[in-house]
């Protein structure tokens, strides 16, 4: 079964490797790389990349993991995985509670469909920048399984498997400070991405190619 295949949706959205490459994965299992966006951003990807091996937990750096369809699920696309910690950000309860313990409005929203949840992360703004982009998504292609991060096994609704494979969601700009979010090539990066996969009308299926990366 091809990537594609298992996680509906996937090919709507950038991939970044672990040789700093940005692509998205293709219809038949191959991967483009964008090889003017890859170039220009390489020495930044690298930096995150060795941020994201020193502190793996980090939920600024990793926000979210996505998860193929589960058969209980309103949805049919692949599904995106808050971290707890990113999930008293996006919706805060304004009380002192503790990282692993959510509201039930949390505990719902935790799983989103990809477009919903990738949706969520670039749409959210830090009240302290406004009008800056805090999440710019994208995946990071090195698959896993669901066992493998116990933080986000927990609360899942539905009994999903720990077998289940899934894949990291990297902030790339996670490493920015304000000012650098507001460089242009931070927020082409943030437009890019709201261009190929938050428009529903360039969603999977669609001619549309970026042919200018």
């Amino acid at each position: 079964m091809s990537v594609e295949e298992l996680f509906p949706g996937i090919q709507d959205f950038l991939v970044l490797t672990s040789k700093c490459l940005v692509g998205r994965f293709e219809p038949g299992g191959g991967f483009r790389v964008f090889e003017r966006l890859s170039e220009s951003v390489a020495t930044h990807a690298q930096k995150l990349l060795d941020a994201h091996a020193a502190n793996r937990d980090s939920a600024d750096i990793r926000p979210a993991i996505v998860i193929p369809p589960m058969p209980d699920r309103k949805w049919r696309t692949a599904s995106l995985v808050f971290d707890e910690q990113v999930l008293h950000r996006l919706y805060p309860s304004g009380g002192s509670m503790r990282p692993e313990e959510l509201t039930p409005f949390q505990a719902r929203n935790r799983e989103r469909s990809i477009y919903q949840g990738m949706e969520i992360l670039i749409g959210y703004e830090n009240k302290s920048m406004p009008g800056v982009a805090f999440y710019c998504p994208v995946l990071y292609g090195h698959a896993g399984r669901l066992r493998q991060y116990p933080d986000f096994a927990r609360n899942l609704d539905g009994g999903v498997p720990p077998d289940t494979p899934m894949f990291e969601v990297l902030n790339f700009i996670a490493l920015l400070s304000p000012s650098e979010r507001r460089s242009d090539w931070a927020r082409e990066l943030v437009r890019l991405i709201q261009d190929i996969s938050i428009q529903s009308s360039r969603r999977a299926g669609s001619s549309f190619t970026l042919s200018e990366s």
